[in-house]
C-alpha cells in the first residue's frame, strides 16, 4: 500500500469512525439526557501503513497530538549491492529535522530485516533474531509533524512495509475535542 492508498483508507476509516461516533452518541444521549456527551481526549492507536517501493515512509500527524509508543517495520532489500541502514526522523511542518535515531546496523543484497524503535531500548542498537532493536526518541509529535523512516542508500527495488507506529493520541490542551458530528 502506497503512502497515497493508506492516507486514502485513513481519511475512510476517519468518516466512517465519525459515523459509529455519531450513533453512539444518539444512543448515549437516549439513555442518559441529563449527562452531556463528552468524546475522549486520550486514545491509543496502532497506525499501519508502506512506503512505495525504493521511497521512505512518512506519516504526518494531523488533529491531534502524537506520542511514539514504538515504530515498527520491515526492509526487503533488492539484489542490488549496497549496505541499506534506516533512521527514524521527528520533523517540524517546514521538513526541517528536529530528532534523528538511527542504528549502526545494515542490510545488504537480499536481506530483508525488520527494524523496531522502541523506549526501553538502550543507547545503541542489536539485533534480535531477523529485528534490529534502535532506542525510541520519547517526543511529542504535534498537528503537522512528520514521523519519517528514512531509507538510506537504498535502491529502487528495495520495499519498506509492515510500518506499524504505536501510539497515544490526545487533543491538545488548547484545542477542541475533535468533532464527531
Amino acid at each position: 500500500m502506497s503512502n497515497a492508498t493508506a492516507e486514502t483508507a485513513a481519511a475512510r476509516d476517519k468518516r466512517m469512525a465519525r459515523l459509529i461516533a455519531a450513533e453512539l452518541r444518539a444512543v448515549f444521549e437516549e439513555i442518559f439526557p441529563e449527562q452531556p456527551f463528552e468524546p475522549p481526549r486520550e486514545w491509543t492507536d496502532v497506525i499501519l501503513g508502506q512506503a512505495d517501493a525504493g521511497a521512505s515512509y512518512t506519516y504526518t500527524v494531523s488533529g491531534a497530538e502524537l506520542w511514539p509508543r514504538s515504530v515498527m517495520c520491515r526492509l526487503t532489500c533488492s539484489a542490488a549491492v549496497a549496505d541499506r541502514s534506516l533512521a527514524l526522523e521527528y520533523q517540524l511542518p517546514s521538513g526541517q529535522r528536529y530528532c534523528v535515531s538511527g542504528s549502526n546496523v545494515t542490510a545488504g543484497a537480499g536481506d530483508v530485516h525488520s527494524w523496531c524503535w522502541q523506549p526501553m531500548a538502550s543507547v545503541g542498537s542489536w539485533v534480535v533474531g531477523d529485528t534490529v532493536i534502535s532506542p525510541l526518541p520519547q517526543q511529542l509529535l504535534r498537528s503537522g509533524h512528520r514521523l519519517v523512516i528514512r531509507l538510506m542508500n537504498g535502491d529502487a527495488g528495495d520495499q519498506l512495509d509492515q510500518i506499524a507506529v504505536s501510539a497515544r493520541m490526545s487533543v491538545p490542551p488548547d484545542g477542541d475535542a475533535p468533532s464527531i458530528d
